[in-house]
């Protein structure tokens, strides 16, 4: 593109010299080939070439050159010769040469630039007009709240110019107010832009304020955003001049084609969305209503003078139009209460969509309507395998929840990588449920240490934390995270409002599940019209629809960590820093063709990423195809298409598993509100008579636990189940992992106990399938740990502990091996135990007993093969305590509920060392005074903790293992005992069978035998008089599968409860006694 010289002429020399040395630097990898445009600077800095090459394989593939030779032949690149040091100004450096792409180069001619440099000299030109030349903006920065305006003001001035240009254009007419909404647009996009960089130069300017303040010397004038001030930051960080350029590029664009398509559109838009109603002046632009995509591209509302509101977004919707005309359909054919419907108008590859206004509900019918309807769209999305219809998606349009964007709608299936027969089965299963629609629930992430946020469509409305860390936030180091360090966000137009009040899902749970069933019963009466030739559902097979590869918040959270000063100095360093989103596909074992797809797709999402859009992919649900953003077609990406998918699930309605799903939904709430103590309806419970031994009822619930796996040919187990991450007091409904907090460990167990009771080669089996995924993580992880990456990824994952972790699976297979009789399991677990790379678990961060080092301790001590290793944990803990004063706390959410069920770990490094000292008597000069130490400690009163039924727990076991005063625990014990149970708290009961039953194990003292045999009568009387085990969860029992508080801990409960002297407590993974 050829520039005009007018607009450099503008620029003084020696700005003109300081820009052309910043494009210059600024120029993005791929474009330092491009001769038409720039020239090799000479001397090549071999170095610097040879730095960067280094940082991009390592980047890509962790130093390993083998794997970084298949990146070079994905990209038909070589780099197997040096660029010659000395290059003339006709040297035209070959594009096939990998080390190309770090050539400094300088501009050929500034006349003819790329597209960006020349948005760049055209805003900075426009900057510096006169005032009088261009009206102000009428201090757009400061009506949209934007800090320190006063930098971002001159560029304003200009894109004001060249906005009003774009509108006369077009021939629009736009009021003054319209005219800064659509301004603010691109303030908003600037500020988000440079504001970490601005943040930077406050807290230097701040340190040199203080500095100069100390000498007496005149302090430094605050930030300022005239020209020259823009070029010494532009100096300073050539990147960001690329990406204002950017910015700036694509606001234009998307502001031009607005006003082209609008002027193009008005009689249609009138005819067709306001009944011919005239629009008016363009009064009100609400840009950036969605994400950016497509080259600065996003939905935008648009209010004109008559009132009318219009939604334009730029892309190809007949997928969205034809799920409105899907359910106008179903409204005409008597489905009641019927759905809402609005008019969208395509327009090829952009749409017009009627405006949804969020209204409250009048009254109390009109909220139970709107869930009745919430429940029904809920089935008809899933019967789409919608995806990412969250919080911000949906409108409470009174009594009619309206999900405003429908893109997503039959959602292809990736093929899962790296899963067994039966979680792969498992896996599609959940694929078919609500589960992944997001509407019920959207559990997120925000870091190690801060509860998770939940953005599901039923959430509650109020302030959220964002996993977007703020510029200004301070490292923990290992200590808890600070919320305040995380950007929030408020939303409120997703739930519905009754006298000013916001209405809670989980209070009409009933009426959900009650429009779910209407929707399912509509489907089937429909069924023949939906699958015949003239179906609305037809014209859904060829029409594009998106295709999530990584979710949104991911993507903003790598541009947000994009934009830090470091990454703005170099362009090579930022891509570099996008570059490890290709590390997986190099990494990771995958077929040649499954890595070459992968490879398209993410060279395309980072391509997006640096030009700071949010990836946009799309498929079609007739093929297997996923196309990228710049059009290129991934062919057999999937294995198979998602109206395939359709089609078996329509030939199926009359098979809907309808319970089964309900039940899906009742677990997929819990998710929600994992914490939430529903209040019972109290009933007239009469006790439950065990007609057969508590070894039946065991049976029973193992029975019905196996009866809901899924199975393979290859024997292996699997199942749905709700999932604890407790560093973020996350509960997901997943495909159970292989872990013995929640998992599968804790399944494999409870049917080995059930072998070692009955004899029944059927529990054998079973354990051994339950056991299927234990083995393949262990070989996988033996592998891993001899990767040279591992140590990097340790501190990323804080697993290794007694429930969660390497010990978790360690003890399972050593637990498993005994009851099975299985030494092929031992010898697994001694190889494991044999390869842990001790050296770099101990500079692990978390010390707690779940998925820490004391609890790895405690797996390791108590057996042979581990015991060198479980000295060493023993001391390393012991100097971390001698240190600090004490073991540092779990960086568990406050309040972790579920967590004290476990002892902390100064409690099991009393344990542990109380055994070590107890079987290996010549460790006792080395370790006694310790052991002393920690005992007078753990037997104090500690509010709060020393009630605890993980305290209690701990304290029994110490009992056995040394002297102390037993009677003083067992005072403690019997207090806690005393405390009174609500009739329902199932829960609780279970502490308190746990506690009692362990006491009578150490004391031999009828009276716990007793507690414990009340407390099992109470749980299975609430079983008997509400249908379910846990009535005060909304989980469904099926689901709860947790050996420590779901239904596989009741089933243990009731075996420990037969045979006493066998099975012990898991809660601090005690070895049985099978002897």
């Amino acid at each position: 593109m050829k520039l005009t010289i007018d607009i450099w002429a503008r620029l003084s020399k020696e700005q003109q010299e300081r820009l052309q040395q910043i494009i210059a630097r600024a120029v993005p990898s791929h474009e330092r080939t491009m001769s038409e445009f720039f020239l090799p600077r000479s001397p090549v800095n071999q170095a610097r070439i040879e730095k960067l090459t280094q940082q991009w394989q390592k980047a890509i593939t962790n130093d390993a050159p083998e794997k970084f030779d298949i990146y070079l032949q994905t990209q038909n690149l070589t780099h197997n010769a040096q660029i010659k040091t000395s290059v003339s100004q006709s040297t035209v450096i070959n594009q096939n040469y990998f080390p190309a792409k770090f050539v400094e180069v300088l501009i050929k001619n500034p006349q003819e630039l790329p597209e960006w440099a020349n948005a760049l000299v055209e805003l900075i030109s426009l900057a510096t007009l006169p005032e009088e030349q261009v009206k102000q903006s009428d201090n757009i920065s400061d009506n949209q709240q934007i800090p320190y305006h006063q930098v971002i003001e001159p560029f304003l001035q200009g894109a004001k110019l060249t906005l009003q240009q774009c509108i006369a254009t077009s021939g629009l007419t736009v009021s003054a107010a319209g005219l800064t909404d659509m301004l603010a647009v691109f303030a908003n996009r600037l500020w988000h832009l440079v504001g970490s960089v601005v943040d930077f130069e406050l807290h230097l300017l701040a340190a040199n304020t203080g500095l100069l303040n100390n000498l007496g010397a005149k302090s430094q004038p605050i930030l300022d955003g005239d020209v020259t001030s823009w070029l010494d930051r532009f100096e300073r960080f050539p990147v960001l001049a690329y990406l204002v350029a950017v910015s700036y590029m694509n606001w234009r664009g998307w502001m031009t084609e607005i006003c082209q398509r609008l002027a193009a559109d008005r009689e249609l838009l009138c005819t067709q969305l306001f009944r011919g109603m005239q629009l008016g002046q363009l009064t009100g632009f609400q840009g950036d209503a969605g994400d950016v995509h497509a080259q600065g591209r996003t939905v935008a509302i648009l209010t004109f003078a008559s009132g009318n509101k219009v939604v334009y977004k730029p892309k190809d919707l007949r997928c969205a139009a034809a799920f409105i005309n899907l359910v106008t359909d179903l409204n005409q054919s008597g489905l009641e209460p019927q759905l809402h419907v609005r008019s969208i108008l395509t327009r090829g590859n952009y749409t017009w969509e009627e405006f949804v206004e969020y209204k409250p509900c009048q009254n109390s019918q009109e909220v139970q309507r709107f869930y009745t309807r919430m429940g029904m769209t809920i089935r008809l999305l899933q019967l789409l395998e919608g995806r990412d219809f969250w919080l911000d998606n949906l409108v409470a349009h009174g009594e009619y929840p309206v999900f405003i964007d429908l893109e997503t709608i039959l959602q292809p299936r990736p093929t899962p990588t790296n899963l067994l027969p039966a979680e792969q089965v498992a896996r599609q299963m959940l694929a078919e449920s609500v589960v992944e629609t997001c509407i019920i629930a959207m559990p997120t992430p925000i870091e190690m240490g801060i509860k998770a946020e939940d953005f599901g469509a039923l959430a509650m409305p109020g302030e959220f934390i964002t996993p977007y860390k703020r510029p200004t936030a301070s490292r923990h180091n290992g200590n808890r995270p600070n919320e305040q360090d995380y950007f929030t966000w408020s939303h409120t137009q997703h739930a519905p409002v009754l006298d000013n009040n916001p209405v809670d899902a989980a209070e009409y749970l009933q009426e959900i599940l009650a429009g779910y069933k209407l929707m399912q019963e509509c489907l089937q009466t429909n069924q023949t019209a939906l699958l015949a030739a003239d179906s609305p559902l037809v014209y859904l097979s060829n029409v594009p629809v998106r295709f999530i590869y990584r979710d949104t918040w991911t993507y903003h959270k790598l541009i947000r960590s994009s934009l830090t000063p470091t990454l703005l100095v170099d362009p090579i360093q930022r891509e570099i820093f996008f570059q490890q989103l290709l590390g997986p596909v190099f990494t990771q074992e995958l077929e040649t063709e499954s890595r070459n797809q992968h490879c398209q797709i993410v060279e395309s999402e980072i391509a997006a990423l640096l030009r700071l859009d949010i990836p946009f992919f799309t498929s079609r649900p007739n093929s297997n195809a996923v196309f990228t953003l710049e059009g290129n077609e991934v062919a057999g990406y999937f294995d198979d298409t998602s109206w395939n998918c359709l089609q078996q699930r329509l030939h199926c309605l009359n098979k809907f598993p309808l319970e089964q799903q309900m039940d899906l939904i009742r677990s997929c709430f819990a998710t929600s509100r994992p914490h939430v103590d529903l209040q019972v309806t109290e009933r007239n419970m009469k006790s439950a008579v065990i007609e057969n031994s508590w070894i039946s009822e065991a049976i029973a619930l193992g029975s019905s636990i196996l009866a809901d796996s899924v199975t393979s040919s290859a024997n292996d187990l699997a199942w749905l189940g709700l999932v604890y991450h407790p560093h973020m007091d996350l509960l997901s409904l997943e495909v159970l992992q292989s872990d013995l907090l929640t998992g599968t460990c804790g399944l494999a167990i409870l049917f080995c106990d059930l072998y070692t009771i009955t004899g029944q080669a059927s529990w054998k089996d079973a354990a051994r399938g339950a056991l299927a995924a234990t083995l393949k993580s262990v070989n996988h992880i033996s592998e891993a740990w001899q990767e040279p990456e591992w140590s990097d990824r340790i501190q990323r994952n804080p697993y290794c502990g007694a429930f969660l972790g390497v010990g978790a699976q360690i003890f399972c297979l050593r637990y498993c091996a005994q009851a099975l009789t299985a030494p092929e399991l031992d010898k697994i677990a001694n190889t494991c135990i044999q390869n842990l790379p001790l050296e770099t678990l101990i500079t692990h961060p978390s010390c707690d007993f779940v998925s820490g080092l004391s609890g790895l301790m405690l797996s390791m001590v108590s057996s042979t093969e581990g015991l060198e290793i479980g000295i060493k944990l023993i001391t390393h803990l012991l100097d971390i305590r001698t240190k600090n004063g004490e073991l540092p706390p779990p960086l568990y959410p406050h309040p972790s509920l579920w967590m004290n069920s476990f002892p902390d770990a100064t409690a099991v490094l009393t344990m542990g060392l109380a055994k070590l000292l107890k079987h290996e008597h010549r460790m006792a000069p080395r370790f006694q005074h310790e052991l002393e130490s920690l005992l007078y400690a753990q037997l104090q009163n500690y509010p709060g903790v020393r009630h605890s039924p993980g305290h209690l727990l701990a304290n029994l076991d110490i009992i056995q293992s040394t002297r102390i005063n037993a009677e003083q625990v067992l005072r403690k014990i019997d207090e806690y005992l005393a405390v009174e149970r609500l009739a329902t708290d199932t829960v609780g009961l279970l502490d308190d069978l746990e506690v009692a039953i362990t006491a009578f194990q150490v004391t031999g003292k009828d009276k716990y035998l007793q507690h414990a045999f009340s407390s099992a009568e109470q749980i299975k009387t609430i079983r008997e008089s509400y249908g379910s085990w846990f009535p005060r969860s909304f989980a469904a029992d099926r689901h709860n599968l947790s050996v420590v508080w779901g239904v596989t801990a009741i089933a243990r409960a009731f075996l420990r409860l037969h045979s006493p002297s066998v099975f012990t407590s898991i809660r601090i993974v005690g070895n049985p006694n099978f002897s």
